[in-house]
């Protein structure tokens, strides 16, 4: 069984942005379809780093 962490949106109650099962190093611009922001994530080492822009 895989086990995912779940990402939160930093600005509204979207409480599943996406899902990371394994990340070992990158960055993505996604746009929360809840609030309509932009949101950056960046993944370091299994290690998540979520900030509006």
């Amino acid at each position: 069984m895989i086990i995912a962490k779940k990402i939160k949106c930093p600005n509204c109650n979207n409480k599943r942005l996406l899902d990371l099962v394994v990340a070992k190093d990158g960055e993505l611009m996604i746009k929360c379809p809840k609030c309509r922001r932009i949101i950056d994530v960046t993944f370091q080492d299994n290690r998540i780093k979520v900030r509006a822009m």
